[in-house]
């Protein structure tokens, strides 16, 4: 696994943005863990507080933006720390993956 300084992120090979260089990812490297809307960011936050795990999270508009159009145009990205990054990513799957159908013995509400 790689990390990109630039682009924040783990990669399995070369960064395809603007040839950046990848290295080997270092203990305290902030780590792009989701992006995701509002609501998204909100429920992973708390997830991470409770767990008590220190996390970033980045508007991609930015506040003044925000304030002036909504919240609900944002789209967030949290990131923690390169050392955390597989205890936080387990709380994650939970927004990453969400069900395509209804499980088993579940009768859907019309």
């Amino acid at each position: 696994m790689l990390y990109c300084v630039s682009c924040r992120e783990l990669m399995e090979g070369a960064c395809g943005q603007r040839r950046h260089q990848t290295r080997a990812p270092q203990p305290e490297d902030q780590v792009l863990l989701f992006r995701g809307d509002s609501i998204q960011a909100g429920i992973l936050e708390a997830m991470l507080k409770d767990a008590g795990l220190p996390y970033l999270r980045e508007g991609r508009l930015g506040s003044g933006f925000t304030a002036w159009a909504g919240e609900m145009l944002e789209s967030y990205s949290i990131y923690v720390p390169y050392a955390l990054y597989d205890k936080a990513n387990e709380l994650a799957l939970v927004l990453k993956t969400a069900p395509d159908e209804t499980p088993e013995g579940e009768v859907e509400a019309e």
